[in-house]
């Protein structure tokens, strides 16, 4: 019986996280499932939103983008185009690409309502 999960996420850069995991939960396209060590093989389809997991280090949190996730009872591996964790993000940036979207927006607002 395994433990602990070796839990790898992988992006089109490279390995972006590689962590042995007590639990893992992710938004798959049917709702929101965990995994914990001894889970039955399992493949799904993931949404974007939140990857959280348990180190002991305790609870971990990370973004990320849609893609596909692979559970065996001893491991779990996602593939992702995004991914970022906390500590990756810079709130400059962030609030530079949310000015930038809002500005995207209205013009397509501006637009619809011309027409």
């Amino acid at each position: 019986m395994a433990s602990s999960l070796k839990l790898e996420v992988m992006t089109p850069k490279g390995r972006a996280l590689e962590v042995t995991a007590k639990s893992v939960q992710a938004q798959s396209v049917s709702g929101e499932f965990g995994v914990l060590p001894d889970h039955l093989p399992v493949l799904a389809a993931l949404k974007c939103g939140l990857l959280h997991y348990t180190t002991d280090a305790g609870a971990k949190v990370a973004a990320m983008g849609p893609g596909f996730v692979e559970a065996e009872p001893d491991r779990v591996n996602v593939l992702t185009d995004l991914f970022a964790k906390p500590e990756d993000i810079s709130q400059e940036e962030a609030e530079s690409d949310l000015a930038e979207a809002d500005k995207q927006l209205q013009a397509i607002d501006e637009d619809i309502d011309s027409h």
